[in-house]
């Protein structure tokens, strides 16, 4: 019979439970680190990437956006870094990144973040069009966003 099911009720039943979780989880990562640790990286993945196990995370009309959006956030932070200008979303993103490594990655976690993530997103968006947008956008000055919406 399992620990937790010897449990007599009371007060401090859920605080008895937790030690057994703590116990155990102390007790893997000391017999088995190294699955340990690529569990942490798979859930790493999970936060920033997808979980494949979610069927929500699997559709185009999630894959696509969050695609692009890690993409130009990537672009953002590079072109952005600056540890005192950003400290506090980068310590936001880092927190929520050592919080998914050690217990898991929920789907709301990763919404969570994506208050952090769409800021430097934008700026890499910014970057990119003004990297490329000479090839893109017309050279005479007119703005091709405004002249569509005036159609």
């Amino acid at each position: 019979m399992g620990q937790l099911q010897v449990l007599s009720r009371g007060d401090d039943l859920e605080l008895r439970m937790q030690q057994i979780f703590v116990d155990r989880a102390v007790q893997t990562m000391q017999e088995e680190p190294t699955k340990t640790a690529l569990l942490g990286f798979v859930k790493l993945f999970h936060l920033w990437g997808l979980n494949p196990k979610d069927e929500r995370a699997l559709s185009v009309y999630y894959l696509v956006p969050w695609g692009l959006l890690l993409v130009v956030f990537v672009v953002g932070v590079v072109g952005s870094r600056s540890w005192r200008r950003h400290m506090p979303l980068y310590l936001f993103l880092l927190s929520s990144s050592v919080i998914s490594f050690v217990f898991f990655a929920l789907p709301r976690y990763q919404t969570m973040m994506k208050i952090a993530v769409v800021p430097f997103a934008a700026y890499g968006f910014e970057v990119l069009i003004r990297r490329f947008g000479g090839r893109i956008l017309p050279k005479d000055g007119t703005n091709v966003l405004v002249d569509l919406l005036a159609r």
